[in-house]
C-alpha cells in the first residue's frame, strides 16, 4: 500500500490477509508468502474497512465517502458498488455466507441483498449510534455497540430491539457469538462479559475481568472463554454448572 493501513484481518482458513488502506484500496495476500492475490480493490477515498464473510467466500468494504461494496474473492476485481450512502457509514457487517450486508449510517440500519443490487431491502430506524455490528451465525440477530460501551441486540428481520441497550460503562473492543448462536460476548477494555442471546437478562450470565479487550473466543458449547491478556499471558476460564449454557 501507498498510505497507512486502517484493518487487516486473516480469511477463515488463516491462509489470506486482507487490508484496508488509505490509499484508496482492499487487497488481498497470501499469508504464507506475503505476496499479493489478484487486483487490488479500489475506491475514491480511503477505505475504511475491508473483512470476510464467515465462509471467506465474500469481502465487505467501506469508504470514507460512504460506498460499501461486496464482492467475490478472488474472482472479481472490483467491488460492485450498490449504493452512495447520505453520509459516511458508521459501521457494517456481513452475514454469514455474505448473502446479505447491514451499514448503519447516520440514525438508520440498511439491510442490503449481495446477489441483487439496488435499494436496500429492509431499512429500521436504529436504537443506538453503533460503531460495531456482528451478526450471528444465523444472520437472524444484529449485535449493536458503541464505543461508549452500550450493546444492544436486535431482530434483523424485523428490527425489533431483543434486548438491551446496555451500559458497561467501558469502551468495546470486540463482541462475538458462539458458533449456534445462542451466546452473545462482549469485550471491553477490562472485562469481557457473556450473555444468553434469547434471555433478555440485564446483567450478564458471566463476567470475568480480561485486559486485552479484543482478544478472546468462545467454544461451541459456550462453556469454555480463551483470552489473551495485554501481558501475552492467554488464560482459558471454564464455567461448570450454570443451567442457562447449552449442554
Amino acid at each position: 500500500h501507498d498510505a497507512p493501513v486502517n484493518t487487516a484481518r486473516f480469511d477463515p482458513l488463516q491462509q489470506m490477509i486482507l487490508s484496508a488502506s488509505s490509499d484508496g484500496s482492499a487487497r488481498l495476500w497470501r499469508a504464507r508468502h506475503s505476496l499479493p492475490i489478484a487486483h487490488a480493490i479500489w475506491h475514491r477515498m480511503p477505505v475504511l474497512d475491508a473483512r470476510f464473510s464467515y465462509d471467506g467466500q465474500r469481502i465487505l468494504t467501506v469508504c470514507a465517502d460512504g460506498t460499501a461494496g461486496l464482492w467475490s474473492r478472488p474472482r472479481e476485481t472490483h467491488a460492485h458498488v450498490w449504493w452512495q450512502a447520505p453520509a459516511p457509514v458508521r459501521a457494517s457487517a456481513a452475514t454469514p455466507g455474505g448473502a446479505e450486508m447491514a451499514v448503519a449510517v447516520e440514525d438508520r440500519l440498511l439491510f442490503f441483498s449481495s446477489s441483487d443490487p439496488g435499494p436496500p431491502r429492509r431499512e429500521f430506524k436504529s436504537p443506538l449510534d453503533p460503531d460495531r455490528l456482528v451478526f450471528d451465525p444465523g444472520g437472524s440477530r444484529l449485535a449493536l455497540t458503541t464505543g461508549r460501551g452500550e450493546v444492544l441486540l436486535l431482530d434483523s428481520q424485523s428490527g425489533r430491539v431483543v434486548w438491551g441497550p446496555i451500559d458497561l460503562r467501558a469502551p468495546i473492543r470486540a463482541a462475538r457469538f458462539n458458533s449456534d448462536g445462542r451466546l452473545l460476548a462482549v469485550g471491553t477494555t477490562s472485562n469481557l462479559h457473556v450473555w444468553p442471546v434469547e434471555s433478555g437478562l440485564r446483567k450478564p450470565l458471566v463476567s470475568l475481568s480480561h485486559r486485552g479487550g479484543e482478544t478472546f473466543a468462545i467454544s461451541g458449547d459456550g462453556r469454555r472463554l480463551a483470552c489473551l491478556e495485554s501481558e501475552g499471558e492467554v488464560h482459558l476460564h471454564e464455567n461448570r454448572g450454570s443451567p442457562s449454557l447449552p449442554a
